[in-house]
């Protein structure tokens, strides 16, 4: 037996006595995994479930997700809200923010996001209810 199944062999053992343990040894976190970190009592709680719960949607619902991925999916939401909060705190004045701090933070919550593995491609159009494509720019020659 190979290091390699040896320790894929260990892995699969790891998970499944992970996914059987009493909900009493688990992490809070873990066991309810829509629970957010803000409070849904304010703004930025309320919008970062909204995004949690948009993301874990395109991926079957938040009872369809594995542990991991509801720890992807609350990640992904935390980074992107970071982000619209300091845009907002910046364009009000209240911060000042370098714009390369703006952009490198808006970036790790998009590639966030993107590897969540949602297909994206005609958001656009569902989001407009429209049905129409995205318009296209033409190529130049």
């Amino acid at each position: 037996m190979s290091l390699e199944n040896t320790l894929v062999e260990r892995s699969t053992a790891a998970r499944r006595a992970a996914a059987s343990r009493a909900p009493s040894t688990r992490s809070r976190v873990t066991n309810r995994p829509r629970k957010m970190v803000l409070s849904g009592a304010t703004t930025e709680g309320r919008r970062l479930l909204d995004i949690a719960d948009a993301l874990a949607d395109g991926l079957g619902g938040w009872a369809a997700l594995s542990d991991l991925m509801a720890a992807r999916v609350r990640r992904a939401a935390e980074l992107v809200t970071l982000a619209e909060m300091v845009r907002r705190d910046a364009l009000l004045g209240k911060v000042v923010v370098n714009p390369d701090t703006l952009v490198r933070l808006e970036n790790c919550g998009a590639r966030a996001c993107k590897a969540l593995g949602l297909d994206l491609s005609n958001e656009r159009e569902i989001e407009a209810g429209t049905g129409l494509k995205p318009l296209k720019w033409p190529v130049l020659k």
